[in-house]
């Protein structure tokens, strides 16, 4: 089942399968399908299909029963370019250790006057045939779109933006004066450059396609506040001039980090037509400057994409968030690190990060991380059972490690006792006179760490 779910995977657009069985679910059919659409706000998956092994039918047999897909809007998803902060992982202690260092990171989100680009793995918020969506220049060719109201600021080289366009060769133009018009092909120019400023601020991938001849345009607003996503799908998109060549990508714009990703599934070269040209990049409204990912501009020339790759456009000015730490409503200091000396066997300790968006709209994350301390490590323990009955002349002597101490020892039961036991290799705590019964002893050691146990006299 496992490979016919990444077949089928494959077949469908490279979505994320879900596959039950029927025979999970008892009564009528249409109660399993009315089952599978209240499923539908719960999952993430693209489609659902189902294998259906009914009594009338003795070879396995895969039906296609909802081809309808599942908005990433499900209840608490989170895109991969989202505010949010990492606390680390939970830490236990050695008892003699009294503090420790604590580190948060934030996801990194800075001013967009410079930007980074990095190579991130080929993982779309969406199948690049997702249900839904806004189709533009449909059976049209090099064309740009209306007018796309963005619902949040979106900040770009120091701007910001709240519309947008999209081009039928393969790029985005912020705040533009108007929609529709000529989208152009022809460039020979690298990015940035001024040159390039009639073919859009944000190319994932620039080249010049013809969705008039096969593959479908279609841009979605998804998410919730503060980290809704604006998505162009370019699917299965011809090749002008090499109409048997088809491109797959996707650029991805992120509310309050400002972040953009752009994924390319496939992307063959028409060398006979315009250079075989393609560019994977942004540059600012005149051009004058901007990045490209590495190997994707338009020198070198005929560059072609046969591994689904993707790549991550960051701002990279002055960080546009604070961390602050607490423990419970008191404040600790601020900064990603932090050194922290509980008190107790176990502090809760919450980063929290607040990113300040460019309309100056606040963003509060946060995340916890636990301090525990470790027991001391369990003592050597041997008992003296009573010579007979009544005659209270039980003893035990527990005996520590030598570390952390002097420890105090203390045995609670038919007989209370307390020992001091020397931090020394020949240092045990000895008791005697003890009448039989079942005991618990604590030993606490100089720092306040404690190892709790019991043991029983048994009568003579």
């Amino acid at each position: 089942m496992a490979l016919i779910s990444l077949i089928l995977g494959q077949i469908l657009g490279h979505g994320r399968c879900l596959i039950l069985d029927s025979k999970w679910f008892k009564g009528p059919f249409y109660h399993f399908v009315d089952f599978l659409f209240k499923i539908k706000q719960l999952a993430v998956f693209d489609y659902v299909l189902l294998k259906d092994n009914s009594n009338s039918m003795k070879t396995l047999r895969i039906a296609l029963i909802l081809l309808f897909t599942l908005s990433l809007t499900a209840v608490n998803a989170q895109f991969p370019g989202c505010p949010t902060v990492d606390a680390g992982v939970d830490q236990t202690l050695p008892c003699a250790t009294n503090c420790t260092n604590l580190s948060a990171t934030p996801f990194h989100a800075g001013a967009t006057n410079t930007y980074t680009v990095a190579s991130i793995p080929h993982a779309p918020p969406i199948a690049y045939n997702q249900a839904g969506g806004t189709v533009v220049s449909a059976g049209t060719d090099d064309v740009w779109s209306p007018v796309i109201n963005l619902p949040f600021p979106f900040c770009f080289y120091g701007q910001t933006y709240t519309t947008c366009k999209v081009g039928s060769n393969g790029a985005i133009d912020l705040g533009p004066a108007a929609g529709g018009g000529y989208h152009p092909w022809s460039y020979t120019q690298d990015c940035p450059n001024a040159g390039l400023t009639d073919d859009g601020d944000i190319f994932g991938v620039l080249q010049d396609i013809d969705p008039s001849v096969c593959g479908q345009i279609k841009w979605y607003l998804l998410g919730t506040a503060p980290c809704r996503i604006f998505v162009v799908s370019f699917n299965n998109i011809c090749h002008y001039s090499c109409t048997n060549l088809q491109s797959r990508t996707m650029m991805v714009l992120y509310e309050t980090t400002n972040v953009i990703d752009v994924y390319v599934e496939s992307k063959p070269t028409c060398g006979g037509w315009n250079g075989g040209h393609g560019i994977i990049g942004i540059q600012n409204q005149t051009g004058t400057a901007g990045i490209a990912a590495p190997g994707r501009n338009t020198n070198p020339g005929n560059w072609t994409v046969n591994t689904p790759e993707g790549w991550r456009f960051t701002p990279n000015g002055a960080p546009i968030y604070t961390v602050e730490w607490y423990d419970g409503a008191t404040l600790l200091g601020t900064g990603n690190n932090i050194n922290v000396c509980p008190s107790g066997t176990s502090t809760t300790y919450t980063a929290q990060v607040t990113y300040t968006r460019c309309d100056g709209v606040q963003i509060v994350e946060t995340d916890n991380v636990s301090v525990n301390y470790g027991n001391l490590p369990a003592p050597a323990v041997a008992t003296g059972d009573e010579t007979c009955d009544g005659a209270n002349d039980g003893t035990v002597s527990i005996d520590n490690a030598p570390g952390s101490g002097p420890y105090t020892v203390d045995i609670a039961g038919p007989s209370n006792q307390q020992f001091i036991e020397p931090n020394t290799a020949g240092g045990i705590a000895n008791f005697s006179g003890l009448p039989d019964g079942n005991y618990t002893y604590t030993v606490t050691d100089a720092g306040g760490c404690t190892f709790t146990g019991n043991f029983t006299i048994n009568p003579g």
